[in-house]
């Protein structure tokens, strides 16, 4: 059999033809627990964090028709899914309270003056960093224009007769997020 070298979609080191040549170079699996949130706004939840979402993307489509089938064309616009976390409550719910206040000052919750109004303060960045199995990093998602949209509520209970921890969950909008491989 006659070995043919091709190189890949980035021009980089040749591969082997024939039967390795579909072959990943690294054939590890992503761990659910490999990665690390940071949001400087907010860093009593990405302390707390216990799990976060990379979020989804799709574009839309333009159909032509025609006497056959409709023949679909990718639009341009591009639309994602929302930012979630889930973090584990502090004691005297800090981190709960720093989304809270966050919302808050987003809106007109009580009158014109708990509004901050509409300018960089009420918007962060943030950075999703994504590890590989020996905790080095693979990949950087980086969240612009990002703000909570909603904050999942906490619930105390008297008939629980074992002790959990409390864990709440923000859903954020944002404008773009790319992602950076290294």
């Amino acid at each position: 059999m006659t070995e043919i070298n091709v190189t890949d979609s980035t021009g980089k080191q040749p591969r082997k033809g024939g039967f390795f040549a579909n072959q990943p170079e690294n054939n590890n699996f992503q761990e659910t627990t490999a990665f690390k949130l940071v949001m400087p706004k907010i860093p009593e939840v990405t302390y707390f964090c216990q799990k976060v979402n990379l979020p989804g993307i799709s574009i839309e489509t333009a159909e032509q028709s025609t006497s056959f089938n409709s023949i679909l064309y990718p639009a341009g616009k591009v639309s994602h899914e929302t930012f979630t976390a889930s973090f584990v409550v502090s004691e005297k719910l800090n981190n709960w309270l720093e989304i809270y206040k966050w919302i808050q000052s987003c809106s007109n919750y009580r009158d014109y003056e708990t509004f901050a109004g509409n300018d960089n303060t009420l918007v962060s960045d943030a950075k999703l960093y994504v590890l590989t199995s020996k905790n080095s990093l693979s990949i950087t998602a980086n969240f612009y224009g990002l703000f909570p949209i909603s904050l999942g509520s906490i619930s105390f209970d008297y008939s629980d007769v074992e002790l959990q921890t409390l864990i709440s969950d923000v859903t954020f909008a944002f404008s773009y997020y790319e992602i950076e491989v290294t």
